[in-house]
């Protein structure tokens, strides 16, 4: 699984203070207006508020560009001021809820992929438990969103027979009706291919 998470970069601090911000993984632009997030900076954790950029209201939803984020201060003094420095890191605010009336449905941010890491881990501790002739290695690894790279590193540095990589996948039901495909909740999917990667047949099959 990997450990990093889709968020942002401070790109550029304008002079009347507000904050313009490059992508790191692949973010909907219509789950970011309005949204809560914190700014890492080398002194602490900064809260801010996504809004549209000076001048950038009209009829249609903005592009990502047009975008910034407002940390509550009115010049490039006061912003640099709260530790803010181009380079930092912006994550969404954390906000864990369990829904349903089972509480069975857990929403946050980040599953993409720290349940990878989870289940890694959790493996470790089932295989702890057994006899069994196999090395098992798990890892978290970083910068799967910017291309997969730390996934490339391990699978290197492991030089194993075989090869999981863990990740989420989008459920394709309502509410559990669907025939065919993805169900929330009904267990793991095996990937056959997407963008990346064609995945064994045998161990598909297996």
């Amino acid at each position: 699984g990997h450990m990093d998470e889709v968020g942002f970069m401070v790109r550029a601090i304008t002079d009347d203070g507000y904050i313009k911000f490059s992508r790191c993984g692949y973010f909907f632009v219509s789950g970011v207006l309005s949204q809560h997030f914190t700014i890492l900076t080398d002194t602490g954790e900064v809260d801010a508020l996504c809004a549209l950029g000076p001048g950038m209201f009209s009829d249609k939803f903005p592009e990502m560009d047009q975008l910034v984020m407002d940390v509550g201060c009115t010049s490039k003094d006061d912003v640099k001021a709260l530790g803010i420095q181009i380079g930092d890191f912006i994550v969404p605010k954390a906000n864990f809820q369990q829904l349903g009336k089972d509480k069975k449905y857990l929403v946050n941010k980040a599953w993409d992929n720290r349940i990878g890491c989870a289940v890694s881990y959790r493996i470790m501790e089932e295989l702890k438990q057994i006899e069994h002739p196999n090395i098992f290695i798990g890892g978290g690894t970083t910068q799967e969103e910017v291309g997969t790279r730390g996934a490339k590193t391990l699978g290197y540095l492991a030089n194993a027979d075989i090869g999981f990589s863990i990740d989420v996948g989008i459920a394709d039901d309502a509410h559990g009706q669907a025939k065919e495909g993805i169900v929330l909740g009904k267990g793991p999917e095996l990937c056959v291919m997407d963008s990346h990667t064609i995945s064994n047949r045998k161990l598909l099959k297996f």
